[in-house]
Parts: structure tokens; sequence; C-alpha cells
């Protein structure tokens, strides 16, 4: 659920070391790397994370430079959110900015209209 919101995806490019993007492939090195919250230390924060995985995890998510139109990606994007206690908007805006970032997209930028 992590891995996929745009946090989750934020935190992995942010962190990455390879300075020539190479989406949609990570090292196993860069995934290692990556900061994840414990959601274990947050109260019913692992309850809340399962019960949108089950809700979830047949829906198809569209591809990273599509993702603030990915419906599915907002329900984690939700469920993220309500599980770290963290702003939506903030979330959203991370979202909309990944979908026109040029490491995600393979563009030049061109800004979030």
């Amino acid at each position: 659920m992590y891995v996929n919101s745009s946090i989750g995806v934020l935190a992995l490019l942010g962190d990455r070391t390879n300075m020539k993007p190479t989406y949609p492939r990570f090292s196993m090195s860069d995934l290692k790397k990556m900061p994840v919250p414990d959601f274990t230390a947050i109260d019913g924060a692992v309850d809340r994370l399962a019960k949108a995985y089950d809700a979830h995890a047949k829906d198809a998510l569209l591809p990273l430079p599509r993702m603030n139109e990915c419906g599915t990606r907002r329900a984690l994007d939700d469920a993220v959110v309500d599980a770290l206690g963290v702003d939506a908007e903030t979330v959203a805006a991370v979202r909309r900015s990944l979908a026109a970032e040029p490491s995600v997209t393979g563009r030049r930028y061109e800004g979030l209209g």
C-alpha cells in the first residue's frame, strides 16, 4: 500500500542513488534503502491499511505518468493519509507533481498546467 502510494513513490524516487532514471526498474538496493514509516507504531494503522488493501488488491494502477488520474492510486493515498495522519492536500500535490516529473514522464518538464 505505502510503496504504491504517491508518498511511497516519492520516497523511492527521492532516495535513489542512480542519477540516471531507470523507471520502471528500481534496484533491490534502492528498495532496501527506501524509508518506510513504522505503521505498527501507529495505533490502528496496520488494520486500516489492511482493510484498504483488501478493498483494492485487484484494482489496476495506471502507469506513474498517469498517476494523477488513477482512482486506485488516489484510494491508496487516502489510506496512507488516514494511517499516517498527514494532510490529504499535501499528498494530492505530491501526486500531481510526480505525474509531471521528467524522471517519471521521460519528457521535459511542462509544468502542472
